[in-house]
């Protein structure tokens, strides 16, 4: 028997209508999930791709309807995440961490790394990654709304992914999901050349995270955002794992990213945990050696540094990806070294000013 059919049954002798079970018209409106659909004067409710509910002769009030359809649809939730939630919670659990309490978790020195048992989580495939894909939902305090932005979340992991992919409960506008190494090799994606062997998994990882937000945006019109943990390489880390997500969505929030893999920019890590008073040093040390004050450095010095980081200090790279002749791009170099005293093609001083680009760029450009 299916999980809908009791809860299905108790609904319609108490209404006193009566329902069959039938497929799912291929010319039908493209509903969501539990979604409904009035055809020739008789009201369909969907079930799931292939199957819809029928309900003859029943003019049943809006109000009515979206009651049943909520009520499957919590019962579809209960079914779905019964051995999930333990995951569910304890990302909430991370939701409500500091940033401090973030970085001790996945440091291991919190003492929070007792066993638990993670439900279903455990029963998969190690090792893999736990991702998250969060939205801002159009309209506060909308179950509904929530929900149907989360199956079309659903159906484009499905595209993606196929079915090698588990979800697990994520309270709000979130979806949450692991998935296994042995997965991720099937998984065809666009994205760069990884820089080495050993780097195949991360650059997948970027550019799935990359198109599965696009795909999310461009398909429920919203603001949604990817990230990608640590990796999970057994049931003990999951805790550590989820700290790591939250983390990466945090430091991915504070510099207006879209997608973010954990290990992706350690500056960025270290960009997120200095304080003020560190940062104020790190000006007065850019200052006490510049010849000129930051704010008369040359225009678009932040994007040669990092272009010039990215290229591995190599200006002909540089050069091609800011669409710059070689020659051009020399010569802001020289301006540059002679504003600040920091030459970016050495190591040491292409850091300091790729530190100061990153960190709050107008707080550094009003010194």
């Amino acid at each position: 028997m299916d999980w809908w059919h009791d809860a299905l049954e108790l609904w319609t002798k108490a209404f006193g209508i009566e329902w069959t079970l039938v497929e799912w018209p291929h010319n039908a409106p493209d509903v969501p999930r539990f979604g409904w659909c009035n055809r020739d004067e008789t009201w369909l409710l969907r079930l799931d791709d292939g199957r819809a509910i029928r309900f003859p002769n029943w003019d049943a009030s809006e109000e009515v309807r979206c009651a049943l359809a909520w009520t499957l649809r919590q019962l579809a939730h209960e079914q779905r995440f019964g051995g999930g939630r333990p995951v569910g919670q304890a990302y909430a659990g991370c939701r409500d961490m500091t940033f401090a309490e973030l970085t001790a978790v996945v440091a291991g020195v919190d003492g929070r790394g007792e066993p638990r048992d993670w439900g279903t989580l455990a029963q998969k495939k190690f090792p893999g990654y736990l991702i998250a894909i969060e939205w801002t939902a159009k309209h506060a305090n909308s179950e509904r709304q929530v929900a149907e932005d989360a199956d079309i979340a659903r159906h484009v992991i499905e595209a993606m992914f196929g079915h090698g992919w588990t979800e697990f409960d994520a309270n709000g506008p979130c979806l949450l999901a692991f998935l296994a190494e042995d997965d991720l090799a099937g998984i065809e994606c666009d994205g760069d050349e990884p820089a080495c062997a050993g780097d195949q998994s991360f650059v997948k990882l970027l550019a799935i995270a990359e198109q599965l937000a696009a795909a999310v945006r461009a398909e429920a019109f919203v603001d949604a955002k990817v990230w990608v943990s640590m990796p999970v390489v057994s049931p003990h880390m999951v805790f550590s794992a989820l700290a790591s997500l939250q983390l990466t969505a945090r430091m991915g929030d504070r510099h207006n990213r879209t997608h973010g893999v954990f290990g992706e920019d350690p500056a960025l890590y270290l960009l997120s945990v200095a304080g003020a008073a560190q940062w104020k040093v790190l000006q007065a040390m850019l200052t006490a050696r510049a010849v000129q004050p930051l704010r008369d450095w040359p225009d678009g010095w932040r994007e040669l540094t990092e272009a010039m980081i990215k290229a591995n200090l190599n200006a002909s790279e540089a050069a091609r990806s800011l669409y710059v002749h070689r020659n051009t791009l020399l010569a802001r170099i020289e301006r540059l070294c002679e504003a600040s005293g920091f030459d970016v093609r050495r190591g040491e001083d292409a850091i300091a000013l790729y530190l100061a680009a990153r960190f709050m760029p107008q707080q550094v450009a009003s010194t």
